[in-house]
């Protein structure tokens, strides 16, 4: 049939046989040629399955954290308040040393273990300001304008550490 139609003359092209040949041939399959273009006349929505179960109660009300729950005297995180407690010891001992407040380049760090303690005295002081840590944590940081860092030395010598300037104070 190639044959044919590459040999044909052009009068046999222009009377339309050929163009209604090739639409019948090579029309893709999704084509639809209705006077709609292929969209429905009307949707209709199709069943829903019955339900299997019966309801049992209020939605969500397991889900929704109590208030009595977190102003208990007695918390569920002992874990946390533990840390929070050695950090309140670190900073009186290491930052405060009595005073009510003091420069963390006053701070006398025996080694590298109290560097992460006061890391950690940080980040609860000034990242995490739950309402458990502010019930537990027993001091304040602010920063000074100083625009010049400092630097820590700890007492055995292994290293130094740079940081911008912060006062330490006890909360009243």
């Amino acid at each position: 049939m190639s044959d044919r139609l590459l040999r044909a003359d052009d009068a046999t092209f222009q009377n339309g046989r050929v163009e209604s040949l090739f639409l019948d041939l090579w029309q893709p399959a999704h084509a639809v040629l209705d006077e709609n273009c292929g969209k429905p006349t009307e949707t209709v929505e199709p069943p829903r399955p019955p339900r299997s179960y019966t309801g049992t109660g209020h939605r969500f009300t397991g889900a929704s954290i109590r208030q009595s729950a977190n102003d208990s005297a007695k918390s569920q995180r002992p874990a946390l308040i533990k840390q929070m407690q050695d950090l309140n010891e670190f900073v009186h001992a290491a930052i405060l040393r009595g005073n009510p407040d003091a420069f963390v380049s006053d701070a006398e760090l025996r080694d590298w273990s109290q560097v992460k303690m006061l890391f950690a005295a940080i980040r609860f002081a000034r990242l995490d300001r739950s309402r458990l840590r502010q019930r537990y944590l027993r001091y304040q940081i602010s920063f000074p304008t100083v625009e010049k860092p400092i630097t820590l030395t700890t007492n055995d010598g292994v290293g130094d550490l740079t940081l911008p300037q912060m006062v330490f104070s006890q909360d009243s």
